[in-house]
Order: structure tokens, then C-alpha cells, then sequence
């Protein structure tokens, strides 16, 4: 009885094994696409009020050999402050967007980690529509380095990122960090 029953359990647990990291089969061969919406918060990278604050979004990209290349929007509704001694209420927001490319490691098909670069223009808006950046229509170019983690879910994806953001053509900029979560599609 026991040279029935091993076999048996070994040939189980090798196709369990197998079917459990079994991928599916892409149409489109190694190339990934998501498209997903996006919800944060951010820290002050300016030397205002913070124009960063909750915000939501989206991102789309694709994945060729691992190698990541998409595009990202942010709208930030910032903050509002009072400023002493006059009382006045200032206020920030600001809108994002621009490119992200990274590489995506694999972990047993079953979470992706992508350390990944955002570059794009910054617009921040401040108090009664006037802009604290030292160009004239209020844009600058951001820097934001981070990772990103993605579970594919099927069809579905869900994940999160951690960034630091960074203004280097606004007078007065200092580090900023941003987080993320999103969901959305994945084929």
C-alpha cells in the first residue's frame, strides 16, 4: 500500500507546485500593459504652502523585457494655511505630469518591484492664482525617483509606490516625498 500512496502524494504535490506557478499565457508575448488610477498624498517639496497635500490620478504604461516605460497625471489639492501676523489664508495646488521608466523584477509571479524615475512638469498654484515658481507660466520640471510594488490580481492589478520629488529649477525647493496607491488593469 505505501508504494501506491507516495508516488500518488509526490506527483500531487509536483503538480500543485506546478500549477501554483504556472503563468498565464500573454497574447502579446513578454510585453505588459497597465493602465490604473492612482490616490496620495505628498510633502512639501517648495518653500510655500504645501501644493502637494491628497491627490488623485492615473498612470498607464507597458513592460518589454522587464524594462518599464509609461506616463503618469496628478491632481493635487494641496493645502491652506493662515499666515501670522496678518491673518492672510494662503493656499496651494498643484497638477503633475509627465513620463516614468523602470525595471520590473518578478518575484515568483507574484509581486512586481519596479525602482523607477518620474520626470515631467510640475504647475503650482498658489493663494489667488499667483505662481511662487520663477517662470512666468507657473511650470517646472520635477524629479521622482522611487519604487513601486505591484500584485497582479488576473486581470486586475493592485500596488503602491514611495517617492522622493524633488523642483530643481524652483528657488527656495527642498526634498519632497509622495505615496501612492492604484489599482487597475494589467494585460
Amino acid at each position: 500500500m505505501l508504494k501506491i500512496v507516495y508516488p500518488w502524494l509526490l506527483s500531487t504535490a509536483v503538480t500543485a507546485t506546478s500549477l501554483g506557478l504556472a503563468r498565464d499565457a500573454s497574447a502579446l508575448g513578454p510585453v505588459n500593459i497597465e493602465l490604473g488610477g492612482k490616490i496620495g498624498e505628498g510633502t512639501n517639496p517648495t518653500g510655500d504652502v504645501n501644493p502637494l497635500g491628497f491627490g488623485l490620478g492615473a498612470r498607464g504604461g507597458v513592460s518589454f523585457f522587464n524594462i518599464y516605460a509609461g506616463l503618469s497625471f496628478m491632481y493635487y489639492f494641496g493645502h491652506s494655511e493662515t499666515v501670522p501676523p496678518s491673518s492672510e489664508k494662503r493656499s496651494g495646488k498643484s497638477v503633475l505630469y509627465g513620463f516614468e521608466g523602470g525595471y520590473d523584477f518578478d518575484i515568483v509571479h507574484v509581486v512586481i518591484i519596479r525602482p523607477q524615475l518620474g520626470v515631467g512638469v510640475f504647475n503650482g498654484n498658489y493663494g489667488g492664482g499667483g505662481f511662487t515658481t520663477d517662470t512666468a507660466d507657473g511650470k517646472n520640471l520635477y524629479l521622482e525617483p522611487g519604487a513601486t510594488v505591484v500584485v497582479p490580481l488576473g486581470l486586475l492589478f493592485v500596488g503602491g509606490d514611495a517617492n522622493a520629488i524633488f523642483l530643481p529649477g524652483q528657488s527656495g525647493a527642498r526634498a519632497g516625498f509622495t505615496f501612492h496607491g492604484s489599482i487597475g488593469v494589467r494585460f
